[in-house]
């Protein structure tokens, strides 16, 4: 398991985390890219004990952007073997 955290899914720059005494977690995001999607700081509930790995964890699981990225991949190789079939 990793211990850092992915990259933000829409413009690619790094995300940070801040944990506050209470326990607080907030996603901090670096706003080189002016247009990105992404919040500025986005605050996020984990329950009492979570380690910090397992909030790495949940913060970089992208069950949509994983399959998309799945559904492409199915795709990509279909078209390849179509034309591979085809002799192009």
């Amino acid at each position: 398991m990793s211990e850092e955290l992915r990259p933000c899914p829409f413009c690619g720059e790094k995300l940070f985390l801040d944990i506050d005494e209470g326990g607080g977690v907030a996603i901090l995001h670096s706003l080189k890219e002016k247009d990105c999607f992404f919040l500025s700081i986005l605050e996020i509930e984990m329950p009492v004990g979570t380690t910090l790995e397992q909030m790495i964890e949940k913060i970089n699981r992208r069950p949509i952007q994983e399959s998309f990225e799945h559904a492409i991949a199915e795709i990509e190789e279909l078209g390849a073997q179509e034309a591979e079939s085809r002799g192009d």
